[in-house]
């Protein structure tokens, strides 16, 4: 009797793994895709690509500051061109995927001027991302001071 338990439970667990398998790697894919747009949404921030910015960013893309201030897209895409990015770096990311939707969470620290004053400093952020027809694209971000 132990026999057929220690059996029975043996094969569910490699069933349950081998079923697992193929939808953990396609999820680890998935995660990294978002953070590669992560990354790509990010280095605009440096470059001002107002091309690549329209790409990534959805049609109704908000963005909110850590002071309340609410952007839409036009608004926040104008925005930028006062803003002289030296050099930053992402720490803690993290993704997370939810059918077609992901957000990105982490810690963004960097040196730039706004409107030639210095502004460095680092920055909590949660981006928001849906998928459609294979791509990811931003459709909200919140950044709050970190000290």
């Amino acid at each position: 009797m132990r026999k057929q338990v220690a059996l029975l439970i043996c094969i569910f667990t490699v069933a349950v793994a081998f079923a697992a398998g193929p939808k953990a790697e396609r999820d680890l894919k998935q995660q990294a895709a978002l953070i590669d747009a992560e990354r790509a949404w990010t280095d605009t921030y440096k470059t001002h690509d107002q091309k690549i910015m329209q790409q990534l960013a959805g049609d109704d893309f908000v963005f909110t500051d850590e002071q309340g201030a609410f952007l839409d897209k036009a608004a926040y895409i104008k925005s930028l061109e006062e803003v002289k990015v030296q050099g930053y770096t992402m720490t803690d990311l993290q993704a997370l995927i939810y059918g077609n939707t992901g957000v990105v969470t982490g810690l963004w620290t960097g040196q730039y001027t706004i409107g030639g004053k210095d502004a460095s400093g680092s920055s909590r952020f949660t981006d928001t991302f849906v998928r459609h027809d294979g791509r990811w694209y931003i459709v909200a971000s919140h950044d709050s001071h970190a000290p």
